[in-house]
């Protein structure tokens, strides 16, 4: 797959009553919540002898496929995956997502996620295609599940270790380019607000 980057037609503008980015980050915390997904979830067993949360909607096989990775500390009912993986459900897309280790099953293994190991994406992309069959696979990661996709991207997809994952497109949303500056900005933010809040 030949990579494609993205570039907007035009510079991001929030709409007047969010433009300060303080506000749009506190306001998806505070926004209504979008229902639940009927999710199947299934205990994965990855290549080192632990076990990872893999969650697949039901579908149709051969229907689009969209994987999500959460972010740190979140889980698979981020207001994020709830309300795409919804709109989507409703064009018929089938949505997956891995729940990180220790995020939904107790880990078997002193291994923990972090955003330079990517293994439990092919665990769980492999898991997902067997089971729904999607004619494209659409990935999105959150924050530093961002950074996890983007080193799956690299060292999996790119080398073409993944061939029976029909990959079309991937999405990094919010994902800390800088990991130790992202730290101390949230520590240190409007007097510690997102440490104790979000």
């Amino acid at each position: 797959m030949k990579p494609i980057l993205f570039t907007p037609p035009r510079p991001y503008i929030p709409v007047r009553a969010f433009h300060n980015p303080h506000l749009q980050t506190i306001w998806g915390g505070l926004a209504p919540r979008p229902e639940r997904l009927n999710w199947k979830a299934t205990p994965v067993e990855t290549e080192d002898g632990d076990v990872i949360g893999v969650y697949l909607t039901p579908g149709q096989p051969n229907a689009p496929l969209v994987f999500f990775v959460h972010g740190l500390e979140g889980s698979i009912s981020a207001p994020m995956i709830r309300g795409v993986g919804t709109a989507l459900g409703r064009l018929g897309w089938r949505v997956g997502a891995l729940a990180l280790r220790g995020c939904a099953i107790p880990n078997r293994k002193p291994r923990a996620y972090c955003a330079a190991d990517s293994p439990d994406v092919q665990a769980a992309l492999a898991y997902c295609c067997r089971e729904a069959q999607p004619r494209s696979v659409h990935t999105v990661g959150l924050s530093l599940g961002g950074n996890i996709l983007a080193h799956w991207l690299i060292h999996h997809a790119a080398e073409g270790k993944s061939p029976d994952i029909p990959l079309r497109s991937a999405a990094l949303i919010g994902s800390p380019h800088h990991l130790a500056t992202s730290v101390v900005f949230t520590e240190e933010a409007l007097y510690g607000f997102y440490q104790w809040n979000l």
